[in-house]
């Protein structure tokens, strides 16, 4: 657009505007109107997506093993063992680790079907199947189709896999307020989209869960050696009281599934899409409809007039 056509259209004073669009109204209603009908099929043709969110709260830990903790921490830290247990910062690790790849690994990767990742356009609700984009992904052969450029490969890897959750699945946040964590999950079906979430919850909760028996299996067994080896009396009866209340925490840690997290409120499989936002869609496509239209009659009516002097 040069200069001199937009100094043009700015010296137009609100009534020839007015009477331009007034002459030309038919052109803008048609204008407006091929929007308005074509935002109206490219809504339509936007597949739903899901979205099932679990609400956790931090879990208890202030058992009896902690009190014990306290109460003879100096002598077990002469006896080389360290048993305290921090659980301040245990809800930010427990976070970052469930967005960590080697936990996506260890927990998920082996859970899930690639194709109803990466491959998928859309979800059929009458007869609850996946329909797959033939571009990506072959259903009857089982096998990849997708183009892709190095380092890509034909088959997703594992990490590619990851980071598309993360780029456009996977949200987990938390409410300052209430301390409570949101974890959710994005899919053209409702009831993956909760499976997917029942993933990452009880992997994180049964992670911590056989971390936390290693480390008091392994105190026990240190406790019981130094029971054998001590020859103090005193001594000996402070780590015979270690070693039951390390049982006892470990028949807790073997019989609590929600161990890192309690679950607040379950993921379920919602019957309401979460997107697209169809009306937004079509007001916004319109009204820039209305916009280009307004645009278009400006500039050929100073076309012409240019061309009538």
């Amino acid at each position: 657009m040069s200069k001199r056509l937009i100094k043009n259209i700015i010296e137009l004073d609100l009534y020839h505007l007015l009477v331009i669009f007034w002459k030309r109204k038919w052109s803008i209603i048609l204008i407006v109107s091929f929007f308005a009908v074509s935002s109206i099929f490219y809504a339509l043709s936007l597949p739903n997506i899901y979205k099932s969110t679990a609400i956790l709260a931090m879990a208890d830990k202030d058992n009896s093993l902690n009190s014990i903790t306290k109460q003879y921490k100096s002598l077990t830290s002469l006896q080389g063992l360290n048993i305290g247990n921090d659980y301040s910062s245990q809800k930010d690790e427990a976070l970052q680790r469930m967005k960590s790849f080697k936990f996506f690994e260890r927990n998920i990767l082996s859970k899930i079907n690639k194709q109803d990742l990466m491959a998928v356009e859309s979800w059929n609700r009458n007869t609850n199947t996946l329909n797959y984009n033939p571009k990506e992904y072959d259903f009857i052969n089982n096998s990849w189709t997708r183009k892709v450029n190095y380092p890509k490969t034909q088959i997703p890897s594992s990490q590619e896999i990851h980071e598309y959750i993360l780029k456009n699945n996977l949200s987990i946040s938390i409410d300052n307020q209430t301390s409570l964590v949101s974890v959710s999950f994005l899919h053209f079906s409702p009831y993956l989209a909760t499976y997917y979430v029942n993933l990452y919850v009880n992997g994180i909760n049964k992670e911590y869960q056989m971390e936390d028996k290693s480390i008091s299996s392994n105190r026990i067994e240190f406790l019981q050696d130094s029971i054998n080896n001590n020859k103090l009396a005193d001594v000996s009866l402070v780590l015979a009281s270690l070693l039951e209340k390390e049982v006892q925490n470990l028949m807790l840690i073997e019989g609590d599934d929600t161990y890192i997290f309690n679950i607040v409120d379950e993921p379920y499989a919602p019957e309401l899409k979460f997107k697209p936002v169809r009306a937004v869609i079509c007001v916004l496509i319109t009204l820039f409809g209305g916009l280009i239209s307004l645009v278009y009659v400006l500039l050929t009516s100073n076309i012409q007039s240019r061309s009538n002097n």
